[in-house]
Parts: C-alpha cells; structure tokens; sequence
C-alpha cells in the first residue's frame, strides 16, 4: 500500500488524505493568496496521478465590489463566473439561494 493512501500528502505542511477523492470537490478560500494556493494542491496532487481539470474549475467570488482575479493553473487561466450549479445547487456571489427555492416549488414568505 501507498504512504499516501494512509497518511496523506503534505499541503503547505498539512497532511491531507482526502485528495483520492477529489471529483467534485469545493475548495472554500477566505483571500486571494490563500485562491492562488491551488497552484500548490494541483503540483501536490500530480505527485500521486491526479491533477486539477482548469476547464472545469471555476472561480467564484463572494464580495460586494466586483473584482476579476487572474488566477491561473498551469498557465491556464481558471474561469471567474458568477454562479454556478455544485452538487445540484446553484451557488452565487450574492449568497442568492432564490434558485434552490424556486426548484424545491416553494415560494419566498411576502413581506406585509
């Protein structure tokens, strides 16, 4: 058996078992440094067969002014988008969960 399938590989010092499963995963960042850490989770996860997809990753930014980040993997520059669908749900800039609701036929309670 694989170290890494018991211990992990190491991110920024961190051990981290869980990148044998991958797909579908989101990543939750809190600055742009801690965005352009991807760069080092994919050169880690190449150590062991698996490599960031960049044309199926997005970048999606939660704050009030609008900003683009160049972030890039690779070379190749990772999509910035507004909203998109994880796991079913539509995740947007805005915290705006309208969509789930309306999908799930429920209605917003009116204000009065």
């Amino acid at each position: 058996m694989l170290a890494w399938i018991v211990n992990g590989v190491k991110i920024e010092g961190i051990p981290t078992s869980h990148l044998r499963y991958a797909d579908d995963t989101a990543l939750l960042e809190t600055s742009v440094e801690g965005i352009k850490r991807l760069t080092t989770i994919n050169e880690t996860g190449k150590q062991v067969n698996l490599k960031i997809n960049v044309k199926k990753t997005k970048l999606l930014v939660a704050e009030e002014e609008e900003k683009v980040y160049n972030i890039k993997i690779d070379g190749e520059e990772v999509e910035q988008v507004s909203h998109f669908k994880y796991l079913g749900s539509v995740k947007t800039s805005t915290a705006n969960c309208t969509a789930d609701v309306k999908k799930q036929g429920l209605e917003w309670p009116k204000e009065g």
